[in-house]
């Protein structure tokens, strides 16, 4: 199964919604497409947040916000994890 990269849009870091997710920086992850593994990281690390005035997305399912793209040359990733860039590993749920 291929591994992705996701990447936070560096200009983008500001928005309310990276308060609704505990992965602020790259990281990468086992899925079939890009779909599935943008699906992954938001599942491993969804978050509650305070209230704000509008409700906030995980950016890891906006394209707006993060990049996701096929990455197979570096990190070696187990099934049913995400890995981040600073070494954290977090749970698929399933």
């Amino acid at each position: 199964m291929p591994i992705f990269r996701l990447d936070p849009i560096e200009h983008k870091r500001d928005e309310l919604d990276w308060r609704a997710t505990l992965i602020t920086d790259t990281c990468w992850t086992r899925a079939h497409d890009s779909y599935e593994a943008r699906f992954n990281v938001m599942g491993a690390s969804m978050r509650m947040y305070e209230r704000e005035s509008r409700t906030l997305h995980n950016p890891w399912g906006e394209a707006s916000l993060t990049t996701c793209a096929e990455d197979n040359q570096g990190i070696d990733v187990p099934e049913g994890v995400v890995v981040t860039a600073g070494g954290h590993t977090f749970t698929v749920p399933r």
